[in-house]
Formats: structure tokens, C-alpha cells, sequence
């Protein structure tokens, strides 16, 4: 179901219901400037020009796209199934697929800016891209593990997660990956960062895992009536939201306590678990 909600705070409390345009399951959005993009079942993309209060359909090839990531409020860029990697600079009229040098599903993509980033996917694989996202070069993550999300915070620091518990983090732009011990072997299928030093993960068990030494320590934080994460956002270092596939939760006191959103229905989970992120670009 393609059920999509809003807020008009920065709150949990202010979501409310609106019309996607189409009955599939949603995988990822992201917006920028009144600039948005869904990606959801059945190559379906769908794009926003008025701060999500309206949708419409992009026409993209085939494949399944699971990241999104608009950098501005003209650029954006998706990837998805068979390491299909799509740009738009035209607010998403026009998506050109991109050469990837890649096969594998790409589940993510964080841009650190218009020309920095990276993208992760199944088999612990990891791209790079330093122009925009017109070109991408491999990354050895030192993992065959599959990753399902990155939060690039600078262009020298990143963390990427994903099955088994796997943490990952650069320090050098991506040159060299290190893992880190999250303390879990459940997947974990979310990552935000909101300094170098601080980080969320969210995992398939429904647990949260932070750090505030940037990985260093990996600290275990259980949140009641939570059994899977989905995506988490930080908003400052206290606030944070997270989706489950069954609703939102927020935080203003990092973590100590969290309060339901109030919706109209519940959140329908993805077909494939893929991580649905929301994101505001500056």
C-alpha cells in the first residue's frame, strides 16, 4: 500500500495522511527545497514539487529502487537492482542512468554534497562517487556482508551497516573501511549520524544502537513497543525519529524516552524490508 505521511512540525505528532498516487509498497523518500522523490514496487518513482502535498510519476527503466537521496532542489539520485544508478537534475523530469561498474543491488545512498558521496549494497558492496554521481568507483569495504544503509557525515567520515551486525566506518573518504562492534548479530537497517562522534543504528530486532565516540562503543538501547526499525533521522543531537513499518516513534531527550506519532493508519512495512528514509537537505 502506498500510504505516505507528512508533518507540518518537525514532530512526530504533526504527521499526517496523504496521497501517494499508487497502491505499491514505498521504499525510500528524500526532500530538498520542496523538491521530493519516492521510490517504491514495480520501478515506480514518483516526484513532488510542492512539499509533498502532490505526487507524480517519473519515467525511469526497469528495475526496483530502493535509495533515494535529492541533493538539491534540482538533483537527485536513485539506485536500485542490478546496480542501476539513476540522476536527475531537472527536479526528476529527466532520470539518466549512470554507469555504476556494478551488477549487485544497491539498497543506499548518502551524499555528503552535490559532488560527494557514497552507495552501498548487497555483498559488502561500496561506491564512491566524487563528481556528482556521473561516475562511481568500488570501494573495498572488507566485508561480503550486505549493507543496507550509509550516512556519509563529512567527506573524510561515513558508517555503513547492514546483516549480521556489520558496522563499518571511514575516516579517509572511503578509501579504507573498519569495522566496529555493534554488539549484535541482528541486521541492522538503518544509520544516521549527526556528528563524528555521534550515531544512530536501527536493527531488524527492534533495538537501537548508539555511540557518542564514534564507534568506539556501541551501546544497546531498547525502545518499548518497537520489534524492527526501519529508518531513523536525526534532527539535533537530542531529537530523533524512527519508523517501524508499523508507525514512528520520536525521542527529544536522546533516547531516554520515546513517544508514539499519531497517525491515521499505521505504516504499511516494505515488501522487500528496505529502508524507507526521510531526510531534509539544506
Amino acid at each position: 500500500m502506498g500510504v505516505l505521511f507528512v508533518s507540518s512540525s518537525a514532530f512526530a505528532a504533526g504527521w499526517i495522511q496523504k496521497t501517494s498516487g499508487t497502491a505499491l509498497d514505498l521504499y525510500s523518500l528524500d526532500h530538498s527545497a520542496g523538491f521530493g522523490v519516492i521510490t517504491a514496487n514495480g520501478s515506480t518513482v514518483l516526484v513532488s514539487h510542492d512539499q509533498g502535498k502532490s505526487w507524480s510519476s517519473a519515467t525511469v527503466g526497469f528495475g526496483s529502487y530502493f535509495g533515494v537521496d535529492t541533493v538539491s532542489s534540482e538533483m537527485g539520485i536513485i539506485v536500485g537492482t542490478s546496480g542501476k544508478i539513476y540522476k536527475s537534475v531537472d527536479a526528476g523530469g529527466i532520470w539518466t542512468l549512470k554507469p555504476s561498474g556494478t551488477t549487485v543491488t544497491l539498497r543506499a545512498i548518502d551524499m555528503y554534497n552535490p559532488t560527494f558521496g557514497f552507495a552501498v549494497g548487497d555483498g559488502g558492496k561500496i561506491l564512491r562517487t566524487s563528481n556528482g554521481g556521473e561516475t562511481w568507483e568500488p570501494m573495498t569495504s572488507g566485508t561480503t556482508a550486505s549493507l543496507y544503509d550509509v550516512a556519509t557525515f563529512s567527506k573524510t567520515t561515513a558508517w555503513a551497516v547492514g546483516n549480521g551486525g556489520t558496522i563499518l566506518r571511514t575516516t579517509n573518504g572511503g578509501t579504507t573501511w573498519t569495522p566496529q562492534a555493534s554488539g549484535t548479530t541482528s541486521q541492522l537497517r538503518a544509520v544516521d549520524a549527526i556528528s563524528s562522534t555521534i550515531v544512530r543504528a536501527g536493527a531488524a530486532n527492534g533495538n537501537m544502537y548508539r555511540t557518542t565516540d564514534g564507534g568506539g562503543i556501541w551501546t544497546e538501547v531498547d525502545i518499548p513497543g518497537v520489534s524492527y526499525i526501519q529508518s531513523l533521522d536525526f534532527y539535533s543531537t537530542t531529537h530523533v525519529i524512527l519508523t517501524t513499518g508499523a508507525g514512528l516513534y520520536e525521542t527529544v531527550d536522546v533516547g531516554t524516552t520515546w513517544t508514539p506519532g499519531t497517525l491515521v493508519d499505521a505504516l504499511p512495512a516494505s515488501a522487500s524490508g528496505a529502508p524507507c528514509r526521510s531526510r531534509t537537505v539544506a
